[in-house]
């Protein structure tokens, strides 16, 4: 890493790759306020790349699994993970649970990208309503969760 380039060398490379896409990653939004801080500290201006979380999808498609984690995901869909806790090994991982996600989805009349955006808005807005969940959580979770609703209500 020490060797590695500052952020404002690569954040173009960044934006050319990302594009107009929609990056989906499990609790995402943990990496895009990551991603948002280097680009305030590179005083450059915040892209607000679109994100679809598939954590929060795979709540909505199965709300009574007890974990939503990765590994359980994967698990329950019947995924392998090649190279768990590797950036490519996670990547692809998270990629076969979205496709996974999708017919499961289409159940629930999640048909579209704005559909999966509002209900994840719409869960994330309700389980903030929750004190006593929010409570229980931890710390880290709930600084993440806040950026998160912060950003969809910009």
């Amino acid at each position: 890493v020490a060797s590695a380039p500052v952020f404002s060398q690569v954040a173009p490379e960044l934006e050319a790759f990302a594009g107009r896409s929609i990056i989906i990653g499990h609790t995402i939004h943990y990496d895009l306020a990551v991603l948002e801080r280097e680009y305030t500290l590179a005083r450059r201006t915040w892209p607000r790349f679109r994100a679809l979380d598939v954590r929060m999808l795979a709540r909505l498609a199965a709300p009574s699994l007890a974990d939503h984690s990765l590994d359980r995901l994967c698990e329950w869909l019947g995924i392998e993970i090649k190279g768990r806790h590797s950036a490519l090994g996670d990547a692809e991982a998270t990629g076969n649970v979205f496709v996974a996600l999708v017919p499961l989805l289409r159940a629930k009349d999640i048909r579209t990208l704005a559909e999966a955006e509002a209900a994840s808005r719409t869960l994330a807005e309700r389980e903030a309503r929750k004190p006593a969940d929010m409570l229980q959580q931890q710390p880290a979770r709930r600084k993440m969760r806040a950026r998160w609703q912060e950003r969809c209500s910009a």
